[in-house]
């Protein structure tokens, strides 16, 4: 985007999984989505601006803008929509073997990419809201799920949003109790068996 341009600079387009960039539709929905004049009044060359998360063919895509010129009414930007198509397949990979659904969300609380199928940009589930608006890094859900939020860096408006079903989650905790219940019930019948031998002997 070059407001000093007569004509925009040919679009790349496409290539591993990000949509294919049409001018006549998605121009307009870049300088809707981007406050490009406010940006680069206030901006610098190399600042990134990321805006709310948008549908685009089907998949959901972050608009993306980074500032190439000095500062002023007429800086110019480069500017993609970055598919995020690719970043649930690496999700669904990464949540493998486990049931655990990993999510990312933005800052109205919609999933922009996830591990399991949904809907394009849904709302994150309302028990796990509920989580997310209490500001703990950890909670307990009330359909019983536990859940793990942590903030992604840079900025970006973000959060990671990890859930997983209570017994499997503290199923750990409970092998461990168990482990540690029947060591020390082995260590204590060892005790009385080494004190009624001691009291045999006298």
């Amino acid at each position: 985007v070059d407001p000093t341009r007569a004509a925009p600079i040919e679009p790349v387009s496409g290539g591993e999984g990000h949509p294919a960039f049409d001018p006549g539709r998605d121009v307009p929905r870049l300088a809707a989505a981007l406050p490009f004049e406010s940006l680069g009044l206030r901006g610098e060359r190399g600042q990134v601006a990321v805006g709310s998360a948008v549908v685009l063919e089907g998949s959901a895509a972050l608009p993306v803008a980074v500032q190439v010129s000095e500062p002023g009414k007429g800086a110019a930007f480069v500017v993609a929509f970055l598919g995020l198509d690719g970043l649930s397949a690496r999700l669904a990979q990464r949540a493998l073997p486990t049931p655990a659904r990993l999510e990312l969300i933005d800052s109205e609380l919609r999933v922009i990419a996830s591990s399991a199928p949904a809907g394009v940009l849904e709302p994150l589930a309302s028990a796990r809201q509920d989580v997310v608006a209490r500001g703990a890094a950890t909670g307990r859900t009330s359909t019983g799920e536990r859940v793990a939020v942590a903030k992604v860096p840079e900025q970006l408006g973000l959060k990671a949003v990890v859930s997983l079903p209570e017994e499997i989650a503290l199923a750990p905790v409970r092998d461990l109790r168990r482990t540690v219940l029947a060591g020390f019930g082995l260590t204590l019948g060892l005790l009385i068996s080494v004190g009624l031998i001691l009291r045999r002997s006298r």
